[in-house]
């Protein structure tokens, strides 16, 4: 469930189409059969901001948190513990292993999103010489 999934469901609730040949909809879906008792995401990734990010991973059973300006790892068995105050990590490393690993392969993909994002796009030739004339390129 993310805040981009909220037209959507707008649209659903008022029986407005969200995606038709006409339209080209939403980059997103409705959460209205979520109401009714569908499931929802599997899994569930969240990063906080700053220079030095923690990220987490959560399911309906686990949540799995890397803090990246200490190196520290927290796993939670949300079944026993939903408040989040025993630290199973150590007690549980095969579960560990698994989070760490899915957690790891989500944050690769955030980089290679943010190199393609921040990448410099090339110019045409005759667009570079415009601007150059005009004094926005040297």
């Amino acid at each position: 469930m993310d805040l981009v999934d909220l037209a959507p469901t707008i649209a659903d609730v008022f029986g407005l189409p969200t995606q038709d040949a006409r339209t080209p909809g939403f980059a997103s879906r409705s959460l209205l059969p979520l109401v009714f008792g569908a499931p929802g995401k599997e899994a569930v990734f969240s990063r906080t901001v700053g220079e030095k990010p923690q990220y987490a991973l959560r399911d309906a059973r686990f949540r799995f948190v890397f803090n990246t300006r200490y190196g520290q790892e927290e796993l939670y068995d949300l079944g026993p513990d939903p408040a989040e105050q025993v630290n199973v990590v150590r007690t549980r490393p095969i579960v560990a292993t698994y989070y760490r690993q899915a957690l790891a392969q989500w944050m690769r993909g955030l980089e290679r999103g943010a190199a393609r994002k921040t990448a410099r796009p090339e110019l045409p030739p005759e667009v570079a010489e415009n601007l150059r004339a005009l004094g926005y390129l040297r």
